[in-house]
């Protein structure tokens, strides 16, 4: 486990990818009681020492004498830190950390390298609703945007939301709402064109029929519009935004699998599709539930993407103005220059990159 947490420190390993670590329920609430916490390994204790790379060897804690724990965000930290007035507690038992000595190492790798990310596992599961059929679920894709079954798959792929700003209206809503559909049709299409490497992801892509519509260009439409990135108005926006499409996206998927027929997983879930479409997305009763798609949408990083579609990435504020950017293609510049006074877009640029 602390191999995991501490493993990108070098910034060196496994580059291009993120990595998350999943924390339960179970073991926020001994952070929050300052309580040794017994690790598991598929539903069992683990019983034997763990291994600190930081220290490199068993893993103990370091008091200082207030009581307080010394936190370690890397290998230097421990080299350089001067621990002669700290004790050394052991663990209770083989298999056990130090709850809160956890959380606290997460935080100071993630500050001082952005590595790792966490994942509220639990929190997941509680919109899982695959739960009756497929179980639950353990983890997400590279980039942390999608949480999946074994072997599912992304199916990704985001609008500009730039590209909607209306200076009459704030926002072209009927043409965001054609685009919705379209898209989420085009996605679900892609799923029945591609070529699957193994045949256990073919299956399972088959049976839940992912897709994945998000969004980029967030932050440049709220320069548009003069709303500040962060500002209570923006978080309404945002809300306003995503909740348009997502229940748009829905609305295209219950069409389509009126029209080519539902996802296989559907019918053993059905009551927990009952409760989230028409309760949580607000689809009217008397509308047949017959829902193509698992899901639909998905907020992606399209740190790539809006590169290309030069646009301001996911729902992320600008990077920065201007910047040099060295890659494998080479060095470029890129002077962020959005819309700032009103201007429309004509409809042939309505543009879905996928991912």
């Amino acid at each position: 486990m602390l191999r995991f947490i501490h493993a990108k420190n070098d910034q060196h390993s496994l580059t291009n990818f993120n990595i998350s670590v999943n924390v339960t329920d179970k073991f926020l609430k001994a952070v929050d009681n300052n309580e040794w916490f017994q690790l598991e390994f598929n539903g069992e204790p683990w019983n034997d020492s763990i291994y600190d790379p930081v220290r490199d060897g068993d893993y103990v804690v370091y008091r200082r004498t207030d009581g307080s724990t010394v936190t370690f965000p890397d290998q230097q930290s421990y080299v350089d830190a001067d621990l002669s007035k700290c004790t050394i507690e052991e663990p209770p038992r083989p298999g056990m950390v130090f709850a809160p000595d956890i959380w606290n190492r997460i935080v100071a790798s993630a500050h001082r390298y952005a590595e790792p990310g966490i994942a509220f596992i639990d929190e997941v599961n509680r919109h899982n609703h695959m739960m009756k059929s497929m179980g639950p679920i353990y983890s997400c894709n590279p980039c942390g945007e999608q949480f999946l079954h074994f072997s599912n798959s992304c199916n990704l792929g985001s609008i500009d939301l730039a590209k909607f700003y209306d200076a009459d209206n704030r926002v072209d809503w009927d043409r965001l709402r054609e685009v919705t559909h379209l898209c989420t049709r085009f996605l679900d299409n892609v799923i029945d064109t591609c070529a699957w490497p193994l045949p256990e992801i073919n299956d399972v892509v088959t049976r839940t029929r992912p897709v994945g519509l998000g969004i980029m260009g967030f932050a440049d439409l709220c320069l548009s519009l003069k709303v500040t990135y962060g500002s209570p108005a923006s978080i309404d926006l945002m809300d306003e935004m995503m909740g348009f499409i997502r229940r748009e996206s829905w609305i295209a998927s219950i069409k389509l699998g009126a029209e080519k027929g539902t996802f296989p997983e559907f019918e053993p879930n059905r009551e927990a599709y009952e409760d989230f479409l028409y309760n949580q997305i607000g689809i009217p009763r008397d509308v047949p539930l017959t829902p193509r798609n698992y899901e639909v949408t998905t907020i992606a990083p399209t740190g790539t993407i809006s590169l290309v579609a030069e646009t301001s990435s996911g729902i992320e504020p600008s990077f920065s103005w201007a910047y040099v950017r060295k890659d494998t293609l080479g060095t470029r510049t890129y002077v962020h220059t959005p819309a700032t006074v009103p201007w429309t877009i004509p409809s042939s640029r309505s543009t879905i990159f996928i991912d």
